[in-house]
């Protein structure tokens, strides 16, 4: 009888483990990068999706009419223009404040997915990279990743 109620026991805290981890933001990894992209896909002028857009201006009451772009550059180096500041802080709340800096980037693997490494002066972090082939997207998570708030850039056609 005693085995019997440990392995119940076992059994719930597998389950409740199970259900918690579908509750967590990033534990589906079914649209993260396996496959390693070609520095020159990723390289150009990122742009905030449609639906980005959107919760900036509405949640993050930011000022969408200054445009906002992350560009990697092929030689490594990077910008940032016009970042909400909500995906500098843990808590990812907006201050309402966009700002602008530069560092470098690189393709870096974590555990089997393919991610872009970014430093700066003022952060190093590293951005999910959704898709095994063109056309990706750039996936930053904001504060806890459970709260599904998150920012997709796009790949802007080139000019």
């Amino acid at each position: 009888m005693k085995n019997h109620l440990h392995n119940d026991k076992v059994a719930a805290v597998a389950l409740i483990a199970l259900l918690f981890s579908g509750c967590i933001r990033g534990g589906d990894f079914s649209q993260r990068a396996t496959n390693k992209p070609n520095i020159n896909d990723l390289s150009g002028v990122w742009a905030p999706d449609k639906a980005t857009l959107k919760d900036m201006a509405e949640r993050g009451r930011y000022d969408t009419t200054l445009q906002t772009k992350l560009i990697l550059h092929a030689n490594g180096n990077l910008e940032l223009v016009n970042m909400p500041d909500w995906w500098e802080n843990m808590s990812g709340e907006s201050e309402r404040k966009l700002h602008s800096y530069s560092g470098t980037w690189e393709i870096a693997k974590s555990r089997e997915y393919w991610e872009i490494a970014i430093f700066s002066s003022i952060m190093q972090t590293r951005l999910g990279l959704l898709g095994n082939q063109p056309p990706y997207k750039i996936e930053i998570i904001l504060g806890d990743p459970d709260s599904g708030n998150e920012m997709i850039f796009v790949k802007q056609e080139s000019q």
